[in-house]
């Protein structure tokens, strides 16, 4: 795992270049030496890495063995879809450390409103959002830090039972830019509904 300080950086900085989820205020590409200067090699490829991958990519990886881990990049970016090389097993748990954390203190405020771009029309339906991934996610991690499962499982009990049944494993595009670079493409189906 990577210390303590890049940690918390690539935590501070997870989604400054935009999300496949977050299009909102976002750095472009070419300013990753200036953040790299900020918060070091690692840490800025693990922020990179959050930023341009695509979520179905990550969570249909959980399950393969040390050493053979890899994602995707999101089609909508430059040069399309392209391998992002999480081989390193430290990094690759790192990486799922991030993207849980990121989620479980996120999850009960997304809750309690809509969002049409998610496609989250009740209160309620983040809560299915990659339901069965970050289970996942909570299992990995938590057998490494403990603490991590059980915040898992103090958030999600927290969940009203009328939106324990819903689940939504793939991000929805996000973007005009998104919807059209997915036209065509074969999507895997989920592993982790």
């Amino acid at each position: 795992a990577i210390g303590l300080t890049s940690q918390v950086d690539a935590g501070l900085f997870h989604s400054i270049y935009g999300t496949e989820g977050f299009q909102g205020f976002c750095l472009p590409y070419e300013r990753r030496d200036d953040v790299r200067s900020l918060i070091g090699d690692r840490a800025e490829y693990l922020v990179h890495t959050f930023c341009s991958v695509d979520r179905l990519s990550v969570d249909n990886d959980l399950g393969s063995e040390p050493g053979g881990h890899g994602f995707r990049s999101r089609p909508e970016l430059p040069g399309g879809i392209n391998p992002i090389d999480v081989s390193d097993q430290s990094l690759w748990f790192d990486f799922i450390t991030l993207t849980l954390a990121d989620w479980l203190e996120q999850v009960e405020g997304a809750s309690t409103s809509t969002n049409t771009q998610f496609e989250w029309h009740r209160k309620g339906d983040a809560w299915g959002y990659r339901r069965g991934a970050y289970a996942k996610m909570a299992e990995i991690v938590g057998a490494e830090i403990p603490a991590a499962m059980d915040l898992w499982r103090s958030v999600y009990s927290r969940e009203h039972p009328r939106s324990r049944h819903i689940s939504q494993p793939v991000t929805p595009p996000m973007s005009d830019a998104a919807r059209h670079a997915r036209l065509g493409l074969e999507q895997p189906a989920p592993r982790y509904p």
